[in-house]
């Protein structure tokens, strides 16, 4: 079974291509056309079971193409779709047979629902016609017997006298018709004519209505008018004339037409050539309707869908756009396109100083372009709202600022413009010449005034002269200015939030490096090292990154996980933040050895006075005892504080402790000395621990709690609800401390889980922490030292070697250096020189 044809027509393209699609969809075999010119041809080609017309077109429009369906007696079932309308434009619709009517926007699956019922319908009509056709068919047979079965005289009689019954049928109706129709056309409300053909012709018959129409005093009057001599462009007549003798027949054909009074209307006019039976045009028979009004209201209408769905599209791109710069040059741009403005000026309201500042200013004519994003500074004064105490009305901008109403000055030099001496000023300043002026506020939400927004000399788009702006311009701006100021409230107001946001994290990150006195700048150092290395992989055209390239919300993403990255460390003790030294817990407990080791050298003292004191004690002193006993004492005591320095040492980060090291460290541990007559260790369990920490000052227990500030990190920053374009902030955070071969942590990520954002701050934490100056536990290595390291890092690919090779080769760590590193450590030339 084939599917039914559907023929959509319509001059909406999306709209068209929807319906197209759907109905598709919905097993119908459907097609479109955007007028009705090609619905016509459509139609005339092929079969069409419904069509979907829409009302209003360019062109032909939906009636006409009706009009042909019925003129042709097509088969074709008509539903009607508009957004216009009315009940007029419904009962017309029906009266030309149409199955349904719809008003747009309507349900897609009514619409199937409808068109299924009109499908039925047309089956049913076709079943009929042929059950019609076959019955026919058998009377006629049946009939042709009975003939068969006259006598020929019988049948000529009884045909003959039903012509004669027919004609006077036909006489007596065409006599009732004529009667009616005379009785008809003298009472419409349209002109109703008969002329003659030729160049100028001639009225035959017209109503009472063409000739009020036309102005004209009477019947007489007015058809003793040549045709031609009612057009505003008697040519036209020509022109119309050869198309109505061409076609046979015009619809709906518009005209501009003018009165006895010379002024002009349009006519939308229909006719049809009227021909003897030779074929020969004898007159045109027409109709006539002022569409004057319905002209203008559509013309109104058009106009006015324009500028809605123009300001609708600027109110989005208001609305988008969070640039304020940007933001407020686009205001500007916008109110000069629709009014086609020569120049503008948008000024922001200060409060405080009470006066207006120039934000934008455009100018055309001069080629002046300031303001926003042209990087050209405004150096014109501030426009004050008062002056001696007294508000300024000199200048319309301000008094526009303090009065809130809205300016139109048809013509700054005229009298009308005396009180605002202020653009003549400009003009002498200047050299420009401002004629016209629309100058209206911007007001908030709260209807606050924030700015003022002014245009300058309209100009007519065809001629190029300056005009005045028109009342309509007035309206369409009014409304521009306020979609523009709650933009750029709106605008100002996310702005604010952003600037307090980030003040609020940078104050989050001093804070953290605060808690110590020793990283204190270290998180704004990795901020501005991880910048400067986007940058440069931005401007990276011949490398590895070329192609790539940070967008503005992907460096600002990767600026805010810089300054989070150490968030975590709110959570790590300051004991060990802070520790400057391997004994070092809430003090630095070296003190105590210190403490312990003048003990022990006292117990030494007092052991070597005690055996002294025996040796003076027996009845012949041994001088030579005596002087041995004090050379012990200086030797034990000298060992003691060799002892005490080398655990001094150790308590300190310059070393590695080696093995050679560690054996001395427990050796000296174990010695015991006798305090309140107990055995005591030189060294307790605990602090030989701390002291044979291999590299750096804290225990693995220690490191342990440190690294856990970035899984804290990651925490933290996982619950908050980031935006969207900065959504990514706890994972790039929270793996500054990831290793490509997986060592490093919280989570262990390899390369392949590694985005370049965490491989950034990765290569810029590392490289800072090893040049501060600030740490308490070593000392600052030197630039050569450093890049050294993260030489050795990179060959054992712990961090990127394309960062590693970006940060050389393009001179960052260079610039880094020369901006936070002590003279001293810079130890490297300038690879730029």
């Amino acid at each position: 079974m084939s599917l039914s044809e559907i023929l959509i027509v319509d001059d909406d393209t999306n709209f068209r291509e929807l319906l197209e699609e759907f109905l598709n969809k919905q097993g119908f075999h459907a097609s479109a056309v955007s007028g009705g010119e090609d619905a016509v041809e459509q139609l005339s080609k092929r079969k069409i079971d419904v069509a979907l017309l829409d009302l209003m077109m360019p062109g032909m429009d939906g009636y006409e193409v009706m009009d042909f369906i019925n003129d042709q007696e097509l088969e074709t079932n008509v539903i009607v779709m508009t957004g216009h309308a009315s009940t007029q434009s419904a009962v017309t619709s029906l009266r030309k047979g149409v199955y349904d009517f719809l008003d747009k926007p309507f349900d897609l699956e009514v619409l199937s629902t409808i068109i299924q019922g009109a499908i039925g319908k047309k089956r049913s009509k076709d079943e009929k016609k042929q059950a019609k056709a076959e019955l026919v068919k058998a009377y006629n047979e049946m009939e042709a017997e009975i003939r068969d079965q006259t006598v020929e005289l019988t049948r000529k009689h009884n045909q003959l006298d039903l012509e004669i019954k027919n004609r006077n049928r036909v006489e007596a109706a065409f006599r009732d018709s004529e009667t009616k129709y005379k009785s008809l056309t003298d009472n419409l409300n349209v002109g109703v004519y008969r002329n003659t053909v030729g160049a100028k012709g001639r009225f035959i018959e017209v109503n009472p209505a063409i000739v009020q129409m036309f102005g004209y005093e009477s019947r007489d009057e007015f058809i003793a008018l040549n045709v031609s001599e009612l057009y505003e462009d008697p040519s036209q007549r020509l022109k119309f004339s050869a198309g109505l003798a061409k076609k046979g027949f015009a619809k709906n054909i518009e005209l501009r037409l003018k009165r006895k009074d010379a002024t002009r209307f349009i006519g939308a006019v229909s006719a049809v050539a009227v021909k003897d039976e030779h074929g020969d045009i004898q007159y045109y028979d027409g109709i006539i309707e002022d569409i004057t009004e319905r002209k203008l209201a559509d013309e109104a209408l058009i106009r006015s869908e324009r500028w809605y769905r123009t300001l609708t599209q600027i109110g989005l791109s208001l609305s988008a756009e969070k640039d304020t710069k940007k933001l407020l040059e686009r205001i500007v741009i916008e109110a000069r396109s629709l009014t086609n403005a020569d120049a503008g000026t948008l000024y922001l309201l200060d409060k405080e100083n009470q006066e207006l500042i120039f934000e934008i200013v455009q100018n055309d004519s001069m080629q002046v372009k300031m303001g926003g994003t042209s990087d050209v500074d405004i150096e014109l004064p501030n426009v004050p709202l008062f002056i001696n105490g007294e508000p300024n009305h000199a200048n319309v901008s301000s008094k526009v600022a303090l009065t809130g109403e809205t300016i139109n000055v048809r013509d700054v030099y005229g009298t009308e413009s005396e009180q605002f001496p202020g653009p003549r000023k400009y003009d002498v300043i200047s050299g420009y010449h401002t004629q016209s002026m629309l100058v209206m506020p911007l007001k908030n939400h709260e209807n606050e005034i924030i700015g003022v927004l002014q245009l300058l000399n309209a100009i007519h788009r065809r001629t190029a002269d300056t005009i005045p702006f028109s009342e309509e311009y007035v309206d369409l701006v009014s409304a521009l200015a306020s979609q523009a100021a709650v933009a750029l409230t709106n605008a100002q107001l996310i702005e604010n939030l952003n600037n307090l946001f980030y003040a609020f994290i940078r104050s989050i990150a001093t804070a953290i490096d605060e808690k110590s006195p020793y990283t204190g700048g270290h998180i704004d150092r990795v901020v501005q090292l991880s910048m400067m290395l986007a940058e440069k992989i931005n401007e990276d055209e011949t490398g590895p990154y070329k192609g790539f390239h940070f967008t503005r919300e992907e460096m600002e993403e990767l600026r805010l996980s810089a300054w989070m990255h150490d968030v975590g460390k709110v959570t790590t003790p300051e004991n060990i933040i802070n520790k400057s030294s391997k004994l070092e817990t809430i003090f630095d407990r070296v003190n105590l050895v210190e403490t312990r080791f003048a003990l022990i050298a006292s117990e030494i003292v007092n052991a070597h006075l005690d055996a002294k004191l025996k040796l003076l004690q027996k009845e012949q002193v041994d001088l030579s005892k005596l002087g041995l006993a004090d050379q012990s004492l200086s030797e034990d005591l000298t060992v003691l504080l060799q002892e005490l320095e080398f655990i001094k040492e150790c308590n300190g980060t310059d070393q590695p402790m080696t093995e050679e090291r560690l054996s001395r460290l427990r050796s000296i541990g174990k010695k015991e000395y006798t305090f309140q007559n107990a055995k005591q260790p030189y060294l307790t369990e605990d602090e030989i621990k701390n002291l044979s920490i291999r590299y750096g000052n804290l225990t693995d227990e220690e490191s342990m709690v440190v690294e856990n500030h970035a899984n804290m990190t990651l925490k933290i920053l996982k619950q908050l609800s980031f935006p969207l374009k900065l959504a990514r902030v706890p994972e790039f955070a929270g793996g500054h401390h990831e290793k490509l071969d997986g060592s490093g942590y919280p989570l262990g990520l390899t390369e392949k889980e590694l985005p370049i954002q965490t491989r950034i701050l990765a290569i810029v934490d590392i490289f800072e922490a090893l040049t501060a100056r600030d740490r308490p536990y070593r000392k600052p290595m030197k630039l050569s030292e450093a890049t050294k390291i993260i030489r050795f890092m990179k060959e054992n690919h712990k961090i990127d070697p394309d960062l590693f090779d970006l940060l050389i080769g393009s001179g960052a760590y260079f610039e880094y250096a020369l901006k936070e590193m002590d003279p001293r450590q810079i130890d490297l030339p300038n690879p730029v020189s």
